[in-house]
């Protein structure tokens, strides 16, 4: 969704001799519900006056239809003006988006290593809504609202390589969906998946990432 804030910050600490890990955030680093979007998505179609059972009928399809590129969600709604159906969905879908207990302690560790990014196709505010004071490990945080298109595009990668100064082949992008891997491939960057996002976990397993984390604990061996 959409944010009217385009600031970005960049946390004046990075170092240009360090390797760079891009993480996802849904899903990855917090909670990610298909019963979330569904019913976001329900409350989206009934305020639009719009019969959602043209789109999906149950949360199965849904799961087929949904992209996470919400913008081609929005054009197949017929959805031109998104502020007011942005409230919609972050009123029904913020409740289900909760930080994992284990990322300030993996997040400390990681960063003592390696700079910190993240690119998401959520917005800037929700992200930073949920990170708290661990936004202090990322050293660039790219939302929806800092690209003009969204994964699986590789702009948001582009974004976070081109202003940390960091070279695609000292770079890893970390996520759980197809569109993850994707954007961090068309990117140049090594990819890694996780196990624990709304992806599955075998259909990520073919797209050949050079990582696989099948519990958070794994995120260290990198």
């Amino acid at each position: 969704m959409r944010w009217d804030n385009h600031q970005i910050y960049i946390t004046i600490t990075t170092m240009r001799d360090r390797s760079l890990i891009i993480f996802d955030c849904d899903g990855v680093l917090r909670s990610a519900s298909w019963e979330g979007l569904f019913k976001a998505y329900l409350l989206i179609a009934k305020y639009l006056g719009k019969d959602h059972r043209g789109f999906f009928k149950n949360i199965n399809e849904f799961k087929k239809w949904w992209n996470p590129d919400w913008k081609e969600n929005n054009k197949a709604l017929g959805i031109i003006d998104s502020e007011a159906t942005d409230k919609i969905f972050y009123s029904c879908y913020e409740p289900y988006l909760a930080l994992f207990p284990w990322v300030p302690d993996i997040l400390k560790k990681l960063s003592r290593k390696y700079t910190i990014a993240m690119v998401t196709n959520a917005t800037d505010k929700s992200v930073r809504n949920s990170l708290g004071k661990m936004t202090e490990h990322f050293s660039l945080i790219a939302g929806s609202e800092h690209v003009k298109k969204l994964k699986p595009d590789p702009e948001g990668v582009n974004f976070i390589l081109k202003n940390l100064d960091i070279h695609p082949s000292e770079a890893l992008m970390i996520g759980d969906m197809r569109v993850d891997v994707l954007a961090g491939k068309n990117a140049g960057t090594k990819v890694g998946v996780v196990s624990w996002g709304l992806g599955e976990w075998e259909d990520l397993i073919k797209l050949s990432p050079d990582y696989k984390f099948e519990k958070p604990e794994d995120l260290l061996s990198i």
